[in-house]
């Protein structure tokens, strides 16, 4: 009997890779780049992105996942690139992933009775937001050469909504250092 892929994924999130590109429906194709982004805003997706202790989802943050294959004959630039979540005219812009463990405002800690007279302890709990996954999940590639395909999550503060879309500027030919249009992607709720 085979044992199924996604629960070993689960298990050891250190092997997270996206589907291949072809497989989101609502993928773009904007001067020469083809791209595409989905978003994790469900416990299950999240798990297998993140794992079981990282609760972006739960606690304010939706990540969503941005891939970008290169079908141009130049290599494009994506240091100065800036993503937006647009959904029903609201507009959130993307939280650097050093910044996620600060989205969730100051926690209420909780106070247990000490044995000791006229003393309380106060407990925190760990912040699910700084987890290590975060970081490294993170979209960071600086360059993208012909051919290649590069991917990672952003993170907004934000709700997932059925029409949102990624609004991505600042993309340019690291050649001549001319800027590429604006990028509309359609967020999808994952691949097909």
């Amino acid at each position: 009997m085979a044992l199924p892929v996604l629960p070993a994924l689960a298990a050891d999130n250190s092997q997270f890779k996206p589907e291949p590109i072809e497989r989101y429906a609502k993928s773009e194709k904007v001067s020469g780049l083809l791209l595409a982004a989905d978003s994790y805003h469900d416990e299950d997706r999240a798990k297998l992105a993140f794992g079981s202790k990282a609760k972006p989802q739960e606690n304010g943050v939706l990540p969503v996942l941005l891939i970008v294959h290169n079908d141009s004959p130049k290599t494009i630039s994506l240091q100065g690139m800036r993503v937006e979540y647009h959904a029903d005219r609201a507009r959130s812009a993307a939280i650097p992933a050093r910044e996620v463990p600060f989205v969730r405002g100051v926690q209420r800690p909780k106070a247990q009775g000490s044995p000791l007279p006229g003393r309380v302890s106060v407990r925190r709990g760990k912040n699910p937001l700084d987890a290590q996954e975060i970081q490294d999940r993170a979209f960071a590639a600086p360059i993208l050469p012909p051919g290649e395909t590069a991917w990672g999550f952003f993170y907004f503060q934000a709700l997932y909504r059925e029409n949102a879309i990624l609004y991505i500027t600042g993309l340019t030919e690291a050649g001549t250092g001319n800027e590429l249009f604006f990028m509309e992607v359609p967020v999808n709720a994952g691949p097909e």
